[in-house]
């Protein structure tokens, strides 16, 4: 009697031990009819593109319109970073740049606080003489930097 008790022990953990290899393996077509189902309930107007593309881009680049880009010494346009990014050569911080291959997509993110007005200080514009603007972009390590985008943020003092 009680090697049919062993026997019958051995055979519960016997079996315990198929179903753990088992199981794995009846899950996986399981996710697979799964997946399947979800990929049939696509719409159909909806076009699949089996070979995904990759598109290769810049989503956030300032040009002299920003002030702190300026600031920072960028002259560029928004036309010479359009340039730019489709292949053609530029001045850029003194030197003509150009990428090795085009990009696919652009985004010029120029701040809308001051836009374009750093590119009219520097150029002398009567509109603000008597500021010290001209000398906070270009001399020293120009502390008016904080100061005038400060105002931008607070209001003028």
């Amino acid at each position: 009697m009680a090697d049919t008790g062993a026997l019958k022990m051995q055979h519960r953990h016997a079996g315990r031990r198929l179903r753990a290899i088992v199981t794995p393996i009846t899950v996986i077509p399981m996710l697979v009819l799964v997946a399947a189902t979800a990929q049939a309930q696509v719409d159909p107007s909806v076009p699949v593109e089996p070979l995904r593309r990759a598109y290769f881009g810049d989503l956030h680049l300032h040009t002299a319109n920003s002030f702190d880009a300026a600031w920072g010494g960028v002259r560029t346009t928004p036309h010479d970073a359009y340039s730019y990014a489709q292949g053609m050569p530029v001045n850029y911080m003194g030197q003509v740049v150009r990428r090795k291959a085009p990009l696919d997509f652009l985004a010029v993110a120029d701040h809308a606080e001051f836009t374009g007005v750093t590119m009219q200080l520097l150029n002398r514009n009567p509109q603000f003489e008597g500021t010290n603007w001209y000398q906070s972009l270009t001399e020293g390590n120009r502390p008016g930097f904080a100061r005038i985008m400060g105002a931008g943020f607070r209001g003028a003092e």
